[in-house]
C-alpha cells in the first residue's frame, strides 16, 4: 500500500469513512447504511410517453437524446420524435437495401455535426443527417461480431462487446476509422475460459463530458473512454465476490455490476450479490461532500409518487444533467395510483395505458 501513497485512492464506503485520498476509485460491496428519498438529489422528473404514430414493444441504449430531439432504437426502426414525445419521422428504415440496417444495429450521434451513425450488423455503418437524409454507407473493412454499444470519439468508431465465456482473451472493444478501416482493438490478454456459461454484462454508457464508462465482471479495471483517450475509472476489489473463469458457472454470491453512471455531481453504481434473494443495491458518491452512501432499500419517489428511482446512464440536456430510464405505462399508473394523492391520480390520468412506454428523466439538483 506505501506504493499508493502518491496515487490517492477512494474506498466506497460509507459516510463515516474519512476523506478520499484520490481519484481512483476502489469498489468494494459494503453493508447498507442509509436510506435515501429521490429529492435528495433530484429536482424534477420528466416523463415523455411517445405517441402511437408507430407502435413498438420498447426502446433501450440505442436512444440518441439531443437537446431539440430524441431518436429512439426500436425493434422495428428508428424514428425521430420531439422532446414532447411527437412523432416527427422515421430515420430510413430495416431492411436489405443501400439505405437500410438489419435488424441488429446500434446508434450513436456524431461528435461535431447533425449527424447519426447506424452500425448494421456485421458490416456497414450508415450515415443519416438529423433529417433523415441518407448520407453515406461505409463498408467495414473487417465484419465485426454484433456489439452492445456503439460511440465516435475523435472520428473514430468504438466498438464495445459482449463478453462470451465461449471466447479466451477477447476484444473488450474495437476501434474503426471513418473510412471503416480497422485501427487497433482493447483485448483482454489475461482472460481464458475453460466452459462456456453465457455472456455477462459489460457496459454502462454514460454522456457525461461525452464519455462512457466500459467494465466487464471478468476484469479488474473500469475504463472511462473519451475524445481524451482512455484512463482509469476505477477498480473492483480482490475479494471473493469476485466474478472468475473459475466460478462464472456457479456464480452464487458473486458481484453483479447492473450499471456505473457519472454525473457533474455524482457517480452511482447499481449492482447486487448473486446470492440468495437477489438484493439491488444503490452506492452514491457525492463528488461535493466526498461522501459515499449505499442502500439496498428503493430510493422512494417523494416528488410526485411515482416508481422508486431507476436508471440505466446519464444525459445532458440544455446544459442540465438526467439520469433515464423507461418504464411501459402500466407500472407508472400503478405506481402513481399506489399514492394517492390527487397529483399522482391527476399524472396517471395523463397516461394512455395501451400505448407507447415512457422516457423517464430525471434531473438532478447541481
Amino acid at each position: 500500500m506505501k506504493q499508493l501513497l502518491p496515487i490517492l485512492i477512494l474506498l466506497l464506503v460509507s459516510c463515516k469513512q474519512e476523506k478520499p485520498e484520490s481519484n481512483i476509485l476502489i469498489f468494494e460491496p459494503q453493508k447498507a447504511t442509509h436510506e435515501f428519498k429521490l429529492s435528495d438529489f433530484v429536482e424534477s422528473i420528466t416523463y415523455i410517453q411517445f405517441d402511437s404514430t408507430k407502435i413498438f414493444a420498447g426502446f433501450d441504449e440505442r436512444a440518441v437524446i439531443t437537446d431539440k430531439f430524441i431518436f429512439l432504437g426500436t425493434n422495428i426502426g428508428i424514428f425521430k420524435y420531439n422532446k414532447k414525445g411527437e412523432f416527427i419521422q422515421e430515420i430510413g428504415g430495416i431492411g436489405e437495401g443501400p439505405m437500410e440496417y438489419g435488424q441488429y444495429y446500434q446508434i450513436t450521434k456524431s461528435e461535431f455535426e447533425e449527424k447519426l451513425f447506424i452500425y448494421s450488423y456485421p458490416e456497414s455503418i450508415l450515415i443519416y443527417d438529423f433529417k433523415g437524409n441518407f448520407l453515406n454507407r461505409i463498408k467495414l473493412e473487417v465484419p465485426l461480431d454484433i456489439c452492445q454499444c456503439l460511440r465516435q470519439y475523435n472520428n473514430h468508431f468504438y466498438f464495445f462487446k459482449y463478453i462470451s465465456s465461449g471466447i479466451s482473451q477477447p476484444d473488450l472493444w474495437i476501434i474503426i476509422n471513418e473510412n471503416g478501416e480497422w485501427v487497433s482493438s482493447k483485448k483482454d490478454e489475461n482472460l481464458f475460459f475453460d466452459n462456456d456459461f453465457g455472456d455477462r454484462p459489460t457496459w454502462s454508457p454514460t454522456d457525461y463530458n461525452n464519455s462512457s464508462i466500459y467494465w466487464n465482471m471478468y476484469n479488474d479495471t473500469i475504463y472511462r473512454i473519451s475524445k481524451s483517450g482512455v484512463d482509469v475509472f476505477g477498480v473492483f476489489g480482490n475479494g471473493k465476490y469476485r466474478l472468475t473463469p473459475q466460478n462464472g458457472g456457479n456464480p452464487e454470491g458473486c458481484l453483479k455490476m447492473n450499471c456505473i453512471v457519472e454525473t457533474n455531481r455524482f457517480i452511482l453504481f447499481d449492482w447486487f450479490l448473486m446470492t440468495g434473494k437477489w438484493t439491488d443495491n444503490k452506492t452514491i458518491y457525492d463528488k461535493q461532500s466526498k461522501i459515499f452512501k449505499n442502500t439496498d432499500k428503493p430510493i422512494i419517489n417523494d416528488i410526485d409518487g411515482g416508481i422508486p428511482l431507476r436508471f440505466r446512464r446519464s444525459v445532458q440536456i440544455d446544459g442540465n444533467q438526467y439520469l433515464e430510464t423507461y418504464i411501459y405505462p402500466e407500472k407508472l399508473i400503478e405506481a402513481f395510483l399506489a399514492s394517492d394523492t390527487p397529483e399522482s391520480r391527476a399524472l396517471a390520468e395523463t397516461i394512455d395505458e395501451e400505448g407507447n412506454p415512457i422516457m423517464v428523466l430525471y434531473k438532478l439538483k447541481e
